[in-house]
């Protein structure tokens, strides 16, 4: 009965307190080692719900002691949640009387990048990561994870500094910059030709190459105005994505990066699970042959402005979900993350690849069993 209880008041606990190892190491624990044996990044940024946000610092404190930690606790509160319904449009009443709240999806998290942004003004970009996919500090982890950030820094300095040479009205420079990014990443079709130093080509083959934006969308911002550098401008200074995916091996289904069109304009978007029909996902997301990588498992993401973030949340990516609640049927309206900031519509979004080592989720007791703390090479 002990052990019992013991399991039942651990399932009452976020899963971030959850244990991940026998030894009872939960998964907050293990990514906060994970995050302080990587190079290049500056603090951590933790996504609670507000009645667990006190406990989850007193964990913190409890697990590291006197030894430096950098983290803030931001929470998934009212101003993130949607309201549940009823199947007669009517608001769900809570008993108190309270209309019922539920966090509106991953997509919301979009409305706190700026303020993390403003309380983190010498950074310029967000690792963002699930609790519950742990990869541990093995010498092959931390090295995969460092290239996938150092790939993310070494595409978004060379964006820097194309917009600051289209800011200066500077063509000629800020092509010889979109070559050099040209040359970095190499083209699917090896008869692909680099093009020559001619400014507006060169530059718009940067968007529609790497960032996958469409040719409608180019020309249609360069016909809009005289000056063509400030036209480019507008599309460079859309945030920088690197959006890390993992081979599948022949049964994984998740979300995964597509060509897909709207009037007539092609672009990029990581299409989740909810957006797909049962004939597509047959067809397509499950068939390893056409859907070669799947989930967005690393995703690094410049942070974006609250002018940008209200532009993307106009974007008709969302999800009527349907659930059980208090016994009675009800409906809520929820966003997802990477269908939002994974869109070459209104991101400069790259889809890489990165080993099956860095994906290990853990979705039920099954994915811990057996699992010690040596495993993830984690010391006593």
């Amino acid at each position: 009965i002990q052990n019992r209880d013991t399991i039942a008041n651990a399932l009452t606990l976020p899963k971030a307190l959850q244990p991940c190892t026998q030894q009872g190491t939960s998964f907050l624990e293990v990514k906060i080692r994970e995050h302080l044996s990587i190079r290049h990044l500056d603090g951590i940024i933790l996504i609670v719900q507000p009645h667990f946000q006190k406990l989850i610092e007193k964990k913190i404190k409890s697990f590291f002691g006197s030894q430096q930690v950098n983290y803030n606790t931001l929470c998934q509160g009212p101003s993130l949640s949607t309201i549940r319904f009823t199947s007669d449009l009517e608001p769900f009443i809570e008993p108190n009387g309270d209309y019922s709240m539920v966090p509106g999806g991953h997509g919301m998290l979009l409305r706190l990048f700026p303020e993390v942004g403003e309380k983190n003004p010498e950074a310029s970009s967000l690792f963002l990561r699930n609790i519950d996919n742990v990869v541990g500090i093995s010498p092959e982890s931390i090295e995969a994870t460092e290239s996938f950030l150092s790939f993310h820094n070494y595409i978004l300095s060379l964006i820097t500094k194309i917009r600051d040479s289209l800011l200066a009205n500077d063509l000629i420079n800020a092509a010889t910059l979109g070559r050099t990014m040209l040359k970095a990443i190499p083209q699917k079709d090896p008869a692909d030709e680099l093009p020559k130093l001619d400014s507006v080509p060169c530059l718009t083959q940067v968007l529609t190459r790497i960032f996958h934006t469409s040719r409608q969308k180019i020309d249609q911002c360069i016909s809009n105005t005289e000056n063509i550098a400030e036209a480019l401008l507008e599309l460079f200074r859309r945030p920088v994505i690197i959006l890390g995916q993992v081979p599948n091996l022949g049964h994984d289904i998740g979300g995964s990066p597509i060509f897909s069109r709207n009037d007539d304009e092609r672009y990029k978007v990581c299409i989740e699970l909810p957006h797909a029909s049962e004939k597509d996902i047959d067809r397509f997301l499950s068939n390893p042959k056409i859907a070669t990588h799947f989930n967005p498992v690393y995703v690094a993401c410049e942070i974006p402005s609250k002018r940008q973030i209200e532009k993307i949340e106009e974007m008709p990516y969302w999800i009527l979900s349907k659930k059980n609640y208090r016994g009675h049927l009800v409906y809520y309206h929820e966003t997802v993350l990477y269908e939002l900031i994974g869109n070459s519509e209104y991101m400069n979004c790259i889809f890489v690849e990165i080993p099956r080592c860095l994906f290990n989720p853990h979705k039920s007791v099954s994915d811990t069993a057996g699992k010690v703390d040596a495993y993830w090479h984690l010391s006593p």
